[in-house]
């Protein structure tokens, strides 16, 4: 069974809830939709919501993996951000809907030995597909999508907008000891994407969803090329 208890518990005071999918939408027909967050502001203001969106979005994504051993899915429909009534700033995330949330197996052994295997397994995810699928979920579901959406309104501001995403895993690095997996994500490497056609004609479950790799925009030599095209007097 699952109960919801509703958002109006959980928002804080002079907020309004919108769902992440909504703020990313590629189509601009609701008042959640990013571009009437933003009105008619220009990139700086785009840069400084971006910033307060990943300053509360990231850091507790990372900390339920690295310190708790904690699968979140927080793709777009798996968010709700609390924005601020006045400006439209985020001022809270909340993640919903936790079908999907699995324990990382080596980190709850004996909580899950006291399960029978049937419950136990598919409440787990090893190490390797659980990380793919914390790092398919924010970074190619999430935030590659809301990075689209502002830069369909300030295309110059996209290698701005994947620096701060690089600079806020870094920080979360050096904030978690800098573990091999982090690091590499910061470097570049190729990240996961879920092969969602083939697993749907497997009728397969997304824990055991296969994954193909995909260039990552935090690549430091993709971001410096990003930058140079799309230069102020370039042509694109």
């Amino acid at each position: 069974m699952i109960v919801r208890e509703g958002l109006d518990v959980r928002l804080r005071p002079g907020l309004t809830g919108l769902l992440a999918a909504a703020v990313a939408d590629e189509y601009p027909t609701s008042g959640a939709q990013l571009s009437h967050l933003l009105g008619g502001t220009g990139p700086e203001h785009a840069l400084a919501w971006w910033q307060a969106y990943l300053d509360l979005l990231v850091p507790p994504v990372l900390a339920a993996w690295f310190d708790h051993g904690v699968v979140l899915e927080p793709h777009l429909q798996n968010v709700v951000i609390g924005v601020d009534n006045a400006t439209g700033t985020p001022r809270q995330v909340l993640f919903r809907d936790l079908e999907g949330t699995k324990l990382v197996s080596g980190h709850h052994d004996a909580a899950l030995a006291a399960l029978p295997e049937a419950v136990a397994r598919p409440m787990t995810y090893e190490r390797e597909r659980g990380w793919d699928r914390v790092v398919y979920c924010l970074l190619v579901n999430h935030l590659a999508e809301m990075v689209a959406a502002l830069a369909d309104r300030h295309p110059r501001l996209e290698p701005d907008l994947w620096s701060a995403v690089r600079r806020v895993l870094c920080q979360r690095s050096a904030a978690h000891d800098d573990p091999p997996a982090l690091r590499a994500l910061v470097a570049g490497v190729p990240l996961p994407a879920k092969a969602n056609l083939l697993t749907r004609w497997g009728r397969k479950a997304d824990r055991d969803a296969g994954y193909v790799r995909i260039v990552s925009p935090l690549a430091s030599d993709l971001l410096s090329e990003a930058a140079r095209v799309i230069a102020p007097g370039s042509v694109r």
